[in-house]
């Protein structure tokens, strides 16, 4: 007999059930996306041979020592991670963070590299790519405008895209 939370049953390699003693404070999360997003921000920070080590670690990026060897403290502050969303650091010069780390959609993720292009038209700032969604026009539209035509930002943005001719 198990005591409860005292043990854990898995089977071994031969496919035999066996129970194991619990590490102290196991918190049964193992495999979740919360777990998973927590080992792989680790790994981008500490593991060289890591493939996005050079972003990460090989910039100074680090994890901060309340995070670093527990996940229960990584998921009382970050909470449950919602569909479709991944950690996302608010200022990508600063380490992992309870007050720097957020979840965020693709699209926000996309919004905060640091390659991006920030336009600023009547006073407000979004990426090349969201100017184009707002105004109607295809990202490649108005980057060619931008940098391969010269535009000024307010014609690139307010110049109606050209309808294309449909040859019959």
């Amino acid at each position: 007999m198990s005591p409860e939370g005292f043990y854990r049953r898995h089977r071994n390699g031969s496919g035999t059930m066996v129970f194991v003693k619990r590490n102290k404070g196991f918190h049964g999360m193992y495999g979740t996306p919360e777990y998973r997003s927590w080992i792989r921000m680790k790994a981008r920070c500490y593991n060289k041979r890591n493939n996005r080590y050079k972003w990460y670690g090989g910039r100074g990026i680090r994890v901060c020592d309340r995070w670093l060897n527990s996940f229960t403290a990584f998921y009382e502050d970050m909470g449950k991670r919602p569909k479709g969303h991944s950690i996302d650091r608010k200022n990508g010069e600063l380490d992992y963070s309870p007050t720097n780390c957020k979840w965020s959609t693709d699209q926000e993720q996309a919004n905060n590299r640091s390659t991006n292009k920030v336009l600023t038209y009547k006073g407000v700032s979004l990426s090349t790519s969201d100017w184009a969604r707002r105004v109607g026009l295809k990202p490649f539209t108005l980057h060619q405008r931008l940098r391969v035509y010269g535009w000024p930002v307010e014609r690139a943005i307010t110049t109606p895209a050209r309808e294309r001719k449909v040859s019959a």
